[in-house]
């Protein structure tokens, strides 16, 4: 029987960031990405997760409830992220956490690919990562590359991969300030490897025009 899950993480709070640039709307871009999906079939779970978590708290968390879980072909998984995002140059993609330090994101941030590492495994074959950050449209690019590889090493034969990817800003961009809006979620989706959609995003990040290669956007 088929299933849908819908996964929140993000973090309004960052210990390592001044207060202008704290994100005090993450809560209730979470609680609309929720219940817009909820409201579809969809049945959230790790309510809370990201939440004061470091990275590898959150990657644990969610190995621990892939396993538990077991996610079939038949299944469907969302995973929505709200906070701040950056590249590092001539890197990769990360999201921020509580503890992430802007000066070393490759030891304390989220690399976006990790999750698409972690969900993508087993016979997961519908996977929507929605990244509401600014350099967004990198991430979404990281993440797709992670997927088409793993699809390469394992195909499954014919019909579509179902592995999707929305991001709130391209590359360099600064997400907008829009409210993320249900027919705006839906009519953004593309699939794996197209190229991501600007601007649909609800989060505000700080510093715009900053160069989001060296500040968190």
């Amino acid at each position: 029987m088929e299933r849908r899950f819908f996964i929140a993480l993000g973090s309004g709070r960052y210990r390592h960031l001044p207060e202008g640039e704290q994100l005090a709307s993450v809560p209730d871009d979470i609680t609309a990405a929720r219940d817009l999906f909820t409201g579809l079939g969809y049945t959230a779970v790790l309510p809370g997760l990201g939440e004061y978590e470091g990275a590898e708290q959150i990657r644990q968390k969610l190995r621990h409830w892939f396993a538990d879980t077991a996610p079939t072909g038949d299944d469907a998984v969302v995973l929505y992220f709200a906070g701040h995002g950056a590249v590092e140059p001539r890197d990769r993609h990360y999201l921020f956490t509580w503890d992430s330090d802007p000066e070393d994101l490759a030891a304390t941030a989220l690399a976006t690919e990790d999750l698409v590492r972690i969900l993508g495994k087993g016979d997961l074959r519908h996977l929507l990562l929605i990244l509401d950050t600014c350099a967004g449209g990198a991430g979404s690019a990281d993440a797709a590359t992670v997927a088409l590889n793993r699809l390469a090493r394992n195909p499954t034969g014919t019909g579509s991969t179902g592995l999707w990817f929305l991001a709130s800003a391209r590359r360099k961009d600064t997400a907008g300030d829009a409210r993320l809006a249900p027919g705006r979620a839906r009519d953004g989706v593309r699939p794996a490897g197209a190229a991501a959609p600007g601007r649909t995003g609800p989060l505000a990040c700080p510093g715009e025009g900053v160069d989001q290669h060296r500040r968190p956007g």
